[in-house]
C-alpha cells in the first residue's frame, strides 16, 4: 500500500469530492456515494501514508489530513488514466489495480 503523489503545481482545479475513504485494491480512494466508482486519490508531493493502526494520510508537518473510513471532503479534479501521469511525482507509477480510476488530483489543505 502507497500513496499515488503528484507534483506541486502553480494552480490546481476547483472542484469538491465529498465521501469515505477506503482501500481501493493498494490505494487509497473515495466512494462519493453508493453505485458510483471510488475516485483514486492523488496525494500533493508532501503527503504521506502512516501505516501504524488505521492507514492514514498525513501532510507534510505530520498533520493528520484522513483515516480509512472518514467521511472527507477533497478540493480538486478529476482524470482519467490517459491524462493522470503528466502531473504525478517523477519515477510514480500507477500500481495496476489502481489504473482504471477515475483518479481524483487532491489540492494541498
Amino acid at each position: 500500500m502507497r500513496l499515488i503523489r503528484h507534483r506541486g503545481m502553480d494552480s490546481y482545479p476547483a472542484a469538491l469530492l465529498t465521501g469515505t475513504l477506503l482501500m481501493e485494491g493498494s490505494c487509497l480512494a473515495v466512494q462519493p456515494q453508493a453505485g458510483v466508482p471510488p475516485e483514486v486519490v492523488v496525494w500533493p508531493a508532501d503527503y504521506r501514508l502512516r501505516t501504524a493502526g488505521t492507514p492514514a494520510v498525513v501532510d507534510g508537518t505530520g498533520r493528520l489530513v484522513a483515516a480509512v473510513g472518514d467521511l472527507v471532503q477533497l478540493g480538486g479534479g478529476e482524470y482519467h488514466l490517459d491524462d493522470i501521469g503528466q502531473f504525478l511525482v517523477p519515477g510514480t507509477a500507477i500500481p495496476p489495480a489502481c489504473r482504471s480510476g477515475p483518479f481524483w488530483l487532491a489540492t494541498p489543505r
